[in-house]
């Protein structure tokens, strides 16, 4: 995927070494290993995230808060560290929801999720839209995550 910068299944195929030869082998053999109930896709992403901002030497991260409504029935809770102009996700939760209004609960669940993988000694800036101005929130924040 990295080479290819594709995250379409039929993108990344021609770089992988194999015998299969049509595009259709190299499909299947990717949908079986997305499919291994063995792979612990947030662990792995949590570990990535936690290896790549320990090596920097950056004072400061600045992280965003938001919410993403998808085919009006998922809602999307996520936080992500601003990096050159982007926001990589570092964690997040869906619900089952056409709504981005989300319970204080979930969103709490969410940061703690992110403030597990954010680097020692470093200041966090937490930037959210005024949906967020909730005073219970910003308690919880000072509070359990400083």
């Amino acid at each position: 995927m990295i080479q290819s910068q594709n995250v379409h299944l039929n993108g990344f195929g021609v770089y992988l070494i194999s015998r299969a030869q049509v595009a259709q082998s190299h499909q299947r053999r990717f949908r079986r290993w997305l499919s291994n109930h063995r792979i612990d896709v947030i662990s792995a992403h949590h570990a990535l995230v936690r290896r790549s901002l320990s090596g920097g030497r950056q004072q400061r991260l600045y992280l965003s808060l938001d919410t993403t409504v998808v085919w009006n029935c998922f809602c999307i809770v996520w936080v992500g560290v601003v990096y050159q102009g982007r926001t990589v996700p570092v964690a997040w939760q869906v619900v089952a929801q056409s709504s981005s209004t989300v319970r204080l609960w979930m969103i709490q669940r969410v940061l703690r999720q992110a403030a597990r993988v954010m680097p020692d000694a470093v200041v966090i800036v937490l930037l959210a839209e005024r949906g967020f101005a909730d005073g219970k929130l910003m308690k919880y924040l000072k509070e359990n995550l400083g």
